[in-house]
């Protein structure tokens, strides 16, 4: 009995240090990351390259990631996550396109290796402790202590990159020793699939034939992860160029931080709520409200000349901090086979393709046409595809009561 309260105790200490390691997943640097490649002397169509070329790194790790969790653990899965992020710091110092690239394979594909593996492992710790019913309230206060708890580094960005371009690179490769070194106290959890069952890199291929026969049979999985792949690569996508729609708008390079806090507060308050939205909303009214909100956003985007176009920023943040609790939790529960992390790779994976082809259509789309026409176009193509999957959604979901 005391080894046990031992065990739970140790587990227990996981869910406090899986709030601070989300602190440290998104990019301290993304501020000023798109205006120091534009005063390297990257063209729109280059930084869009830099970013595609990495999110297409990250998607060709996101297939296996399952994989790499089951066979080494998740706790070293987490380390090496933080370890190539860290490392991802230095490239960025090399200041020309290929080491750019580099830095941008190294950062996002630590982050692949985090998608699916970090979401299971808070989940498994959960279930040892018997919490299970507490996730979606949990996984929303790890976002709101994620994104707030960052947002002092975020502000303080700006200001230290106008002082001196490289300083950034250096301190963010400081913070990032943090996770890493925190990540090696984790307790592991019960595993929800064995180990020894996959063996070699042919064994995944055969795995997710059976994945994808899953997806084909299971048209309620199908539609959500459908619906939250695209709706999130349009959100990912814009926020590579953000930037350069503040500078637009007239904002100020200094005052990016600030946004990107409010932005990640915001998305945190959105988090911290969203399993009130669970209580209140089917599944299909969801997705209608996330529709609506991302279809307004880019029309906004198209006409807004001003610095209140950061406004659009915000709300549309506070939205997405809304859809990571219940995504997970939608995703989650209509898994019921043993290969759990491998199912939760499959939404992240489908994301970043679309995405990384959105980004490199983007990048010279802003090369060729005014950030106003690129907002309306992508509005006009976005609304035609949510259509499409609300449609979708609606033949599977439709039934479904709160």
């Amino acid at each position: 009995m005391e080894n046990q309260s031992l065990k739970n105790h140790s587990i227990k200490s996981n869910i406090w240090k899986f709030y601070v390691l989300r602190i440290f997943l998104r990019s301290l640097v993304f501020p000023v990351l798109v205006v120091y490649f534009l005063r390297s002397g990257l063209s729109a169509t280059q930084i869009g390259l830099v970013f595609s070329i990495g999110i297409f790194a990250s998607f060709l790790l996101e297939l296996p990631s399952g994989y790499i969790a089951d066979k080494i653990g998740h706790k070293t899965t987490i380390i090496v996550c933080f370890l190539l992020k860290a490392s991802a710091m230095l490239f960025y110092l090399g200041g020309t396109f290929w080491w750019f690239v580099l830095a941008e394979i190294l950062f996002v594909g630590g982050g692949s290796l985090w998608s699916g593996t970090g979401e299971a492992f808070f989940y498994e710790t959960l279930k040892d402790l018997n919490r299970l019913e507490l996730f979606e309230k949990l996984y929303g206060q790890s976002m709101m202590v994620a994104l707030s708890a960052g947002s002092g580094f975020l502000i303080a960005m700006p200001f230290i990159f106008a002082h001196n371009n490289q300083l950034v690179f250096y301190i963010n490769f400081g913070l990032l020793l943090i996770p890493l070194l925190l990540s090696f106290t984790l307790k592991q959890p019960t595993f929800a699939k064995p180990v020894a069952k996959v063996e070699g890199w042919w064994n995944v291929i055969h795995e997710w034939r059976g994945i994808g026969k899953f997806i084909v049979e299971q048209k309620r999985y199908r539609t959500i992860i459908f619906f939250y792949a695209f709706w999130q690569a349009f959100q990912d996508a814009i926020d590579n160029f953000s930037q350069i729609f503040f500078i637009f708008v007239k904002i100020p390079t200094e005052f990016f931080g600030v946004i990107y806090a409010v932005n990640r507060i915001l998305q945190g308050i959105g988090g911290q709520v969203a399993y009130l939205f669970k209580k209140t909303m089917s599944s299909l009214q969801i997705f209608g409200m996330f529709s609506i909100e991302l279809v307004l956003f880019f029309f906004g985007g198209a006409y807004a000349n001003t610095y209140t176009g950061a406004f659009l920023f915000w709300t549309r943040n506070f939205f997405e901090g809304v859809s990571g609790p219940l995504s997970s939790g939608m995703v989650n529960k209509e898994i019921t086979t043993a290969n759990r992390i491998t199912l939760l790779s499959v939404e992240p994976a489908l994301t970043t393709l679309i995405q990384g082809i959105l980004v490199l259509v983007l990048g010279i789309m802003f090369d060729k046409f005014s950030v106003p026409h690129v907002f309306l176009m992508t509005g006009i193509v976005l609304t035609v595809i949510l259509s499409v999957l609300y449609r979708m959604a609606f033949r599977s979901l439709g039934t479904e009561r709160v």
